[in-house]
């Protein structure tokens, strides 16, 4: 598989495996992922710890993945919300209406071992 081909990554892995397993979840669930995913994509490139991996390097080898990540690995998280979430833009002019933290109870009925909380504040 060509990993940089964004139609073949989509029609091999995204489509038959990501958009279903996705689709198991309510629509509250699916709107947390949603933002999460949003808030991310919007966020500066950055390098781990140690200065020598990209942070969407470091997720994709963590999803534990047979094949190697495009070059970015960036692109394949942009090319899941294509997917999911459909044509829409992921772009946001601020991510200043988001919180971050760690409460993993927050997460519990989602996914057990995820560590991020986030929380998009809203205009009442």
């Amino acid at each position: 598989m060509d990993v940089n081909n964004p139609e073949e990554v989509k029609e091999r892995v995204i489509r038959p495996f990501i958009v279903p397993y996705f689709q198991i979840y309510d629509k509250a669930s699916q709107d947390i992922y949603r933002d999460s995913f949003q808030y991310y994509l919007n966020q500066e490139p950055a390098l781990d710890r140690t200065g020598k991996r990209d942070v969407f390097d470091l997720m994709f080898a963590d999803a534990d993945l047979t094949f190697e990540p495009p070059t970015p690995p960036r692109l394949f998280f942009v090319w899941i919300w294509e997917e999911v979430f459909g044509p829409g833009d992921y772009h946001l002019d601020s991510t200043s209406n988001f919180v971050v933290d760690n409460d993993r109870r927050y997460y519990a009925p989602l996914q057990p071992d995820n560590t991020h909380h986030l929380t998009l504040i809203t205009d009442p």
